[in-house]
């Protein structure tokens, strides 16, 4: 047999064996407005790609696993085949893989939250109060445990027995390419994740506000400390080097959970925000909050991929001719404003009422609950 087509149909029936098992996605919330978000991702994943999928929902008062369930029974329709509910109050960090009955739809309520994940949130809010106002501060509703839960994914997905996840925040869902995505996971990384420019070559110069700031180009977003070995060691020297190694943590796989939770990804978080709250001019970073933390500790262990191929960008082979956009690559979309929007046009301006008007539509059959498509495929530009 021709060695081309032999390793082609390897990889085809690699890829069949990966989507066989469900796709297990996580999602961390802790009010009603954003699981009518998760609702709708749900339904997205069966309606855009050709997989089975298991979603787990970290949770808190006020959000019941009994809403969540009903939102996931009436978002998914016949692909519903049950809902399990399960609690986390361990403190201690365990790499040990549970058994569990796992359902379609699996509640996790937080009783209480892991040791290390209750010192990423203490030291990422004395981070964000030490800063000045104006100064990277207008997102201080994101300082919260969901919100960070993401860098202790294993800690309560290996409990379940599940050993490879992807998360998403609860705004993103999962679109055409996602199974292009999650197939490009590799024995050598910790994680795989998008890169976060699109196109391939290095964002040059910088704005009046970023030199302002004392910013440039594509360190605007983290404002990162290059010229501290803590930093330069994980993420190079220049500018070029940074924009090669960051990623976007709104969606992000774990190939194996176990080896996340064996090289202690969560303490690594907790060691750069240590370093970055000792004091005055030991800042490692400006800007961010939940991303920052979580770059340094899986530098040089995340499959980054370029987001207009999906292929591993590699730094070694130099600054790249700028692609053209691709809009036939989409992985996940953001629906966030038009759910919001929606919600306060619809029921007065109250979000959290959100959940119950798009339960109702579900209920009803309404086929356009959730919105049209993305309005950047739509247009075919991002």
């Amino acid at each position: 047999m021709n060695k081309g087509i032999a390793w082609a149909l390897l990889a085809a029936l690699t890829h069949a064996a990966s989507t066989q098992q469900p796709v297990d996605l996580f999602f961390a919330i802790d009010a009603p407005y954003y699981l009518a978000m998760v609702a709708c991702a749900m339904r997205a994943a069966y309606e855009r790609t050709n997989a089975s999928y298991r979603f787990h929902v970290l949770h808190r008062h006020p959000l019941t696993s009994k809403q969540i369930c009903a939102a996931g029974r009436l978002a998914l329709g016949s692909h519903f085949a049950g809902c399990a509910t399960f609690t986390h109050d361990s403190v201690e960090t365990s790499c040990a893989l549970g058994q569990k009955n796992l359902q379609t739809v699996n509640t996790i309520e937080l009783i209480q939250a892991p040791r290390v994940l209750e010192e990423i949130y203490r030291l990422t809010e004395l981070d964000f109060k030490s800063r000045k106002h104006g100064d990277c501060t207008n997102r201080g509703d994101l300082v919260n445990l969901f919100n960070l839960a993401p860098d202790a994914i294993d800690q309560f997905l290996l409990p379940l027995g599940v050993t490879r996840a992807v998360y998403l925040d609860a705004d993103a869902w999962p679109d055409a390419d996602f199974l292009k995505f999650y197939d490009a996971a590799s024995d050598k990384y910790t994680a795989v994740a998008l890169a976060r420019r699109r196109k391939r070559c290095v964002q040059e110069g910088a704005t009046k506000w970023e030199r302002k700031m004392g910013l440039s180009g594509a360190n605007w977003s983290e404002g990162f400390r290059q010229d501290l070995p803590y930093v330069y060691e994980r993420l190079g020297r220049t500018l070029y080097d940074l924009d090669q190694r960051r990623w976007r943590a709104d969606c992000f796989h774990v190939p194996s959970l176990q080896r996340y939770c064996e090289l202690g990804v969560a303490d690594k978080v907790v060691d750069a925000l240590r370093r970055q709250t000792r004091g005055e001019g030991s800042q490692l970073w400006t800007c961010g909050l939940q991303q920052p933390p979580l770059l340094l500790a899986l530098a040089n262990r995340t499959a980054i991929l370029r987001r207009d191929d999906l292929e591993i960008v590699d730094p070694a082979k130099g600054i790249e001719a700028c692609a053209e956009r691709n809009p036939k690559i989409s992985v996940h979309s953001e629906n966030k404003n038009s759910l919001r929007t929606r919600a306060m046009r619809q029921e007065g301006g109250d979000r959290d009422a959100a959940l119950g008007a798009l339960l109702k539509r579900l209920e009803s059959g309404d086929a356009g609950a959730c919105g049209a498509r993305p309005w950047r495929e739509k247009k075919g530009t991002e």
